[in-house]
């Protein structure tokens, strides 16, 4: 997890928006793959492919009071209390190197996928909530949601004062 964890902030660090992007889907996966559960067994599979017909079931999701018996978690958990390994503090830095550029298609695409990686990073781990509590990350936030507000008016032909 952590050899994936490195990639994927790698990415996040550069200033090429494919990279950000593979980055950003790096991270989706490895919250996908702690979320989403499929048949453990041979015979679960088996099972589950008989009751659908010949195409696999789609993983399903896991309750989330389930998951604090999930190895994954326990380790992606774990790894997110240091700072080394913190997701969310990664994604914060890169919302805030995003939010400095200009506004493009591609820019705006990847601030809003930021933005949802870090609601879905903070509900996996509510420790990294604190980091809002720093009146620096607070203000991104803000600035995030204003950028979000202005954009979406603009697109809808409306000023920003009008919402």
């Amino acid at each position: 997890m952590e050899a994936l964890l490195s990639h994927s902030f790698d990415y996040l660090a550069s200033t090429s928006p494919q990279k950000i992007r593979k980055g950003l889907r790096q991270v989706e996966g490895l919250l996908a793959q702690i979320c989403l559960s499929r048949a453990s067994t041979k015979a679960d599979r088996r099972q589950s492919m008989l009751a659908l017909g010949t195409s696999p079931s789609p993983p399903s999701a896991k309750q989330l009071c389930n998951l604090k018996d999930d190895p994954a978690f326990r380790e992606f958990f774990k790894l997110q209390q240091g700072f080394q390994w913190n997701i969310a503090m990664r994604l914060i830095s890169c919302l805030e190197r995003l939010m400095g550029r200009g506004s493009n298609g591609t820019n705006d695409l990847l601030i809003i996928s930021t933005l949802d990686l870090i609601q879905g990073t903070l509900l996996l781990h509510p420790p990294s909530r604190e980091l809002f509590a720093r009146e620096i990350y607070m203000n991104v936030r803000s600035s995030a949601f204003c950028y979000g507000c202005f954009h979406t008016n603009s697109r809808l032909g409306r000023s920003s004062s009008t919402s």
